[in-house]
């Protein structure tokens, strides 16, 4: 049996542990939430932009998903983005992928899936979520 005990004592315990329990019951929440929605927000126009060139009817423009809706299940936070197939975006897919009578527009494609839209995405959301912590707990390095 140990017969030592060692204390941590701190003035600002209390505050820290105040300041924890506000990250984790809002703060985070918050903060993804914001940045699945500027997720969304730089997406779309940039989809927008690209399915301009290819509007014949207008159908597939109109179902792209323009209305930012978090979901939330459990922990895990989603955001629904690019075209809803049920309502008229199915050649979107033709599109991005081609056929064989048409050549793939790869400028829609890396437009959703490519790399430097993830490494921006990416940025953004990191950056809102460093915000949160740096809010909650900003003097806890103190």
């Amino acid at each position: 049996m140990a017969k030592k005990v060692v204390f941590m004592v701190t003035p600002n315990m209390q505050k820290w542990l105040t300041d924890l329990d506000g990250l984790s019951k809002t703060g985070l929440q918050e903060a993804v939430t914001k940045a699945l929605i500027e997720s969304h927000n730089y997406i779309t126009p940039l989809l927008q932009a690209e399915i301009e060139k290819h509007r014949r009817t207008g159908r597939t423009e109109k179902s792209l998903d323009t209305n930012p809706v978090v979901n939330k299940q459990g922990d895990l936070y989603s955001i629904d983005i690019g075209f809803h197939i049920s309502q008229g975006g199915l050649p979107s897919i033709f599109l991005m992928h081609g056929t064989p009578r048409q050549a793939p527009d790869t400028q829609l494609y890396e437009t959703v899936f490519g790399k430097k839209t993830a490494r921006e995405l990416k940025n953004l959301q990191h950056t809102y979520v460093k915000q949160a912590l740096q809010k909650y707990l900003g003097d806890f390095t103190e």
